[in-house]
């Protein structure tokens, strides 16, 4: 767990590719630049004391009793970038699937911003359904399950309510919502 909260710049230049992108992917990427602390990434922000307490906290990320409000609480608001970090490094996804630490830290990032911030479909249950998730496979069914799709399932915790708003399908029918204009069958 040591080794996860490395210092780290920003992205690598290896990193960084020119894409043609959507107008909502541009800002996505500017609320990731904000959000980012100046090309810093949540762990260079956190003081000596709460570098500790996120070491201490990631150690217990293979238990049932995960203390995700104490993470979220001591991370300002990161559980899931720190969630994320601590399961794939736990199961060693970044070398078996060449994934690029700083490209998949920005990812979290992005992610993590773009959760809503209603009371229940927010990043905090994100990383909370993560971790429960990364429990149950590595306790419920040990080696049953194929590395492609541990990290499949992984990935499904982590966007599983990515831009949720808080509301049900019902909702935004009866409001006419440009979501269930777009969305809905009836």
């Amino acid at each position: 767990v040591q080794g996860l909260l490395r210092s780290s710049s920003a992205a690598t230049e290896s990193s960084r590719h020119s894409l043609d992108v959507s107008e909502e992917t541009c800002r996505r990427l500017t609320v990731l630049q904000h959000l980012n602390h100046g090309g810093r990434y949540p762990e260079e922000t956190l003081t000596q004391d709460e570098r500790a307490a996120v070491e201490r906290i990631l150690e217990k990320i293979d238990q049932w009793n995960f203390p995700i409000f104490e993470l979220e609480e001591v991370t300002h608001g990161h559980a899931l970038y720190f969630t994320s970090l601590a399961v794939f490094h736990r199961r060693k996804f970044f070398t078996a699937f060449n994934l690029d630490p700083d490209v998949f830290r920005n990812f979290i990032l992005v992610i993590e911003a773009n959760y809503q911030p209603n009371p229940y479909h927010n990043s905090m249950h994100a990383a909370d359904v993560l971790q429960t998730n990364h429990y149950m496979l590595l306790h419920a069914l040990n080696a049953k399950a194929y590395e492609l799709h541990i990290f499949c399932s992984c990935i499904a915790a982590i966007i599983h309510d990515f831009e949720h708003n808080g509301v049900n399908n019902d909702f935004l029918v009866k409001t006419s919502h440009a979501r269930a204009l777009v969305y809905n069958d009836g």
